[in-house]
């Protein structure tokens, strides 16, 4: 997987965090984005990523600032996906069209599996590394999978990312 540094405006973690009020959190292929938002809310994360150097950032971090949580290096198509924590809310974002590059149709069985009352997923409406906007911003594909597993969505919008907020 390729590192790739795109920030998300700290205002969609605020409408996300309000609107839900969890008591935990797990991010699943968080990057750093956890060193924006985990001092905002006092509640208990779960960060997992693939890249060491930045859990262990994200562990120092939480340390200094006594964020109560904890980061782990963790591959999502390669590790038990059973050893996950249950928490109110699961963000994956901007992560499941890379894992679907690695492992066709693993979205399905991530989502099923992820022991949360609520996951929001997003995908970008810009392709990667370029300035050019993503013509099936929808993701029809998802939604299909959505509808297969039973579980309510809806979406909502930002300038250059798509989130579902799935209910299971």
């Amino acid at each position: 997987f390729r590192v790739v540094r795109e920030t998300r405006n700290l205002k969609i973690y605020h409408k996300i965090f309000d609107e839900f009020k969890p008591k935990s959190v797990m991010d699943l292929g968080c990057g750093l984005e956890p060193l924006n938002y985990t001092t905002t809310y006092p509640i208990k994360y779960y960060c997992y990523d693939i890249n060491k150097k930045e859990i262990d950032k994200i562990n120092d971090f939480f340390k200094k600032n006594k964020v109560n949580g904890k980061a782990f290096v963790f591959n999502l198509v390669d590790n038990n996906l059973d050893k996950q924590h249950d928490v109110d809310l699961c963000l994956i974002l901007r992560v499941l069209e890379s894992l679907e590059a690695v492992k066709k149709n693993f979205s399905k069985e991530l989502i099923s599996k992820v022991r949360a009352k609520t996951i929001i997923v997003s995908f970008s409406k810009i392709a990667l590394g370029k300035k050019v906007r993503i013509k099936k911003a929808g993701r029809s594909w998802f939604r299909r999978i959505l509808k297969q597993l039973n579980y309510a969505f809806r979406t909502f919008d930002s300038e250059d990312e798509i989130f579902f907020i799935i209910r299971k």
